[in-house]
């Protein structure tokens, strides 16, 4: 009688990680020195802002949403904008050894999900104007 330990081991996957997990590499240049340096995280959404915060009443996508049923106050989105707006170099304060204090944050997608989750939000309670994107209405 043979014992189980010749039969292959199986390896448990969580399927939350194994359909949606994704790995995002956050890379940091400092302004001073211009020392590169990077982390990885998992992720298994993606957090989309609905506002540029360093443009919030500028439109994303022309002017005419109002065209489309919306508000003319409504400003469009469009899902690649809001892909670039992630994805952007940002300036933010992060130590560095030679000092300094601020640095410029990339962030690349280093490993995709099978099924890529998109979270959209608005995070200005106070933001009056209605949102319009045209690939979700």
């Amino acid at each position: 009688q043979e014992q189980a330990t010749n039969s292959p081991k199986h390896e448990l996957v969580c399927p939350v990680m194994h359909n949606f997990g994704g790995e995002l590499q956050h890379t940091f240049r400092c302004q001073s020195c211009a020392r590169v340096s990077s982390t990885k995280e998992d992720f298994i959404a993606l957090t989309l802002d609905l506002i540029d915060h360093e443009h919030p009443e500028a439109p994303m996508v022309g002017s005419d949403a109002h065209k489309s049923g919306a508000s003319k106050w409504a400003k469009r989105y469009a899902i690649p904008d809001l892909f670039r707006l992630y994805f952007r170099d940002k300036p933010i304060e992060r130590k560095c050894e030679c000092g300094g204090s601020q640095a410029n944050m990339s962030i690349q997608v280093s490993a995709l999900p099978r099924v890529l989750v998109l979270h959209l939000q608005v995070s200005h309670s106070h933001h009056r104007f209605p949102v319009y994107c045209p690939h979700l209405n």
